[in-house]
């Protein structure tokens, strides 16, 4: 939810920040997933994601590099460049394990009041949109309506576009800056 933190802060505190660039951002109303914290399936992963995190912090880092790679998120491309993989592997083993097991808290909480295409009006900043599949119609809709907004959808990219499109995505927000 990283893009959503990025526009709400721009919304709410406008002389902040002299530009945006949100990733593929949750613009539609995510107050449903309040229901995630709730369900049986999630507290189960959720606790057995504690027992690995726990595991993972007993291994060398070579041995977390491996064991790691059954971690990565559903729809990865490939491997991760080295770049993005070993810091992400070496974060995980450093995450503050009572703010995880939080984590079902965390979800019976989320939701943004009003949805960010409510708030897109209050950001007065530059902001770029760049969107995969998951958020093209709504990101062109966003730029429609407002002059501050440019939006790029990046082809054959999904949700995490730096990684599904690496190259396109730095040649976007290097001609935005």
């Amino acid at each position: 939810m990283g893009g959503a933190t990025a526009a709400l802060l721009a919304a709410r505190y406008p002389d902040l920040p002299r530009a945006v660039i949100l990733e593929d951002a949750a613009w539609d109303d995510t107050s449903g997933m309040r229901r995630i914290g709730e369900a049986d399936a999630y507290r189960a992963w959720l606790a057995s994601y504690v027992e690995y995190l726990e595991w993972l912090r007993t291994l060398p880092h070579e041995e977390r590099l491996v064991a790691a790679l059954a971690q990565l998120p559903p729809g990865t491309p490939g491997v991760w460049p080295e770049e993005e993989y070993v810091p992400w592997v070496e974060a995980q083993a450093q995450l503050d394990l009572d703010l995880v097991r939080g984590g079902t808290t965390l979800w019976s909480t989320m939701g943004l009041e009003p949805p960010l295409a409510v708030l897109a009006p209050s950001i007065t900043c530059p902001m770029l949109l760049i969107s995969g599949a998951p958020t093209r119609a709504i990101s062109d809709g966003i730029a429609a309506e407002h002059t501050n907004v440019r939006h790029v959808h990046v082809e054959d990219a999904g949700h995490l576009v730096h990684l599904d499109q690496l190259d396109r995505f730095l040649a976007v927000v290097r001609d935005f800056l």
